[in-house]
């Protein structure tokens, strides 16, 4: 048994180890083992190696700022929160005998301050408004608006909520919406219609169908300050007529009759009427049917002039000086008949159609209210009138815009 146990010699002389009681399978299975173990730890501390190498601070800042809030959810999560109950406090008992049948106000028995409703369905609360709502008020009064750059007729009337007729009337706009102006005053009434300025001898009832609405509706105004239909108006007084309406038909108008002008190649820019008493407007600029009426005959092309009422024969004048371009006599000539031009030598120039009979030559010049032709019927038309245009740089504009309007 001593002999197993001990050392092996070497014929030199040498000690040998002692030989390893497990087989060899063994022992090459424990080295492998090892092996492999040795491996796994060099891979895992060449890992971190690399990983700590670029690992900066606000890397690291970041890591442990996520480690940190989610060990405060833990711990959070751990934590039982006290739970809060709020009760209603006990009405107020009657004090007096005899009144326990007495109901008690649907109020709150408690102050409210706002936050959550915490009375039951036998109170009411008032809920807490974050704000005021103003409600929309009637104005009652007549104001002045100036007018602005950028400002227009539709956008005026938009803002306080009044149709586009009730500016244009109010402001005197309705022959010509384009000369408004800015710095102009416009008046803006309170409510759609018109406004009437009481001229001596006018009557409620006159008034009231003038503009196609009930005395009642002017008398029922509280700006007019009328107790009844039966109230004394004055001269000079200012009506409000609630959804009174104007017709776009202009009264006779009278246009000035005096001594023509020196002729000049060069107008003043002042245009005069061309034909001179007692006229009316018989269709208006840019309309598209025949007379400007809803529902008439419809124009081939819009309206580029203002057709003007007058007796076969009278005289038509130069609305300004200038020099005669067209004296055409004879023909159609594209709805004109007999027709003058005027160039006017500023940029603008002047039209007159439907002539019975022309009275100046092409190349003329002519002075502002100087006879040109007569009234007539010629070329495409419904009856004796003169069709007269205004043009800018060949550009069509309303005459109304530079005629003056007195009405008679």
């Amino acid at each position: 048994m001593l002999e197993m146990l001990s050392p092996a010699s070497s014929e030199d002389g040498t000690v040998s180890p002692p030989a390893d009681p497990r087989g060899d399978a063994e022992v090459v299975a424990a080295d492998d083992e090892l092996s492999f173990e040795r491996d796994v730890w060099a891979r895992f501390a060449a890992f971190v190696r690399g990983y700590f190498s670029d690992f900066t601070p606000v890397r690291l800042a970041s890591h442990v700022a996520v480690v940190l809030v989610v060990a405060l959810v833990l711990f959070l999560s751990q934590v039982n929160m006290p739970r809060w109950e709020l009760t209603r406090p006990e009405p107020p008992q009657p004090s007096a005998a005899g009144l326990e049948d007495e109901a008690l106000p649907l109020i709150s028995f408690w102050p409210n301050r706002g936050g959550s409703r915490l009375g039951s369905s036998d109170s009411l609360m008032r809920a807490a408004v974050p704000f005021t709502t103003i409600p929309d008020r009637p104005r009652l009064g007549i104001i002045i608006y100036t007018v602005q750059a950028g400002d227009t007729l539709s956008g005026i009337a938009d803002r306080y909520g009044l149709t586009l007729d009730t500016v244009m009337w109010a402001g005197g706009l309705e022959l010509c919406p384009q000369l408004l102006r800015v710095g102009q005053e416009l008046m803006i009434l309170p409510v759609d219609g018109v406004h009437h300025t009481v001229e001596e001898g006018d009557t409620l009832d006159d008034i009231a169908w003038k503009y196609k609405v009930q005395a009642e509706d002017i008398s029922g105004w509280e700006l007019n300050g009328l107790e009844d239909v039966n109230s004394p108006l004055t001269p000079g007084q200012v009506l409000i007529i609630p959804g009174g309406v104007k017709e776009n038909i202009l009264t006779k108008i009278l246009a000035y009759a005096g001594e023509p002008s020196e002729p000049s190649s060069v107008g003043t820019g002042r245009f005069a009427w061309p034909v001179s008493g007692s006229i009316q407007i018989l269709d208006w600029f840019n309309t598209t049917t025949i007379g400007g009426r809803p529902g008439g005959t419809p124009r081939p092309w819009p309206h580029k002039g203002i057709d003007i009422g007058a007796w076969l024969g009278t005289p038509v004048l130069a609305a300004d000086s200038g020099t005669v371009s067209v004296a055409q006599v004879g023909g159609y000539n594209g709805g004109y008949g007999n027709y003058v031009v005027i160039n006017h030598g500023n940029g603008f120039s002047t039209l007159y159609a439907h002539l019975s009979s022309i009275s100046v030559q092409p190349g003329a010049v002519v002075a502002q209210g100087q006879r040109i032709g007569a009234a007539g019927a010629t070329g495409m038309t419904t009856g004796v009138h003169l069709h007269f245009e205004i043009r800018y740089d060949r550009v069509h504009r309303n005459p109304l815009c530079f005629l003056s309007v007195t009405s008679q």
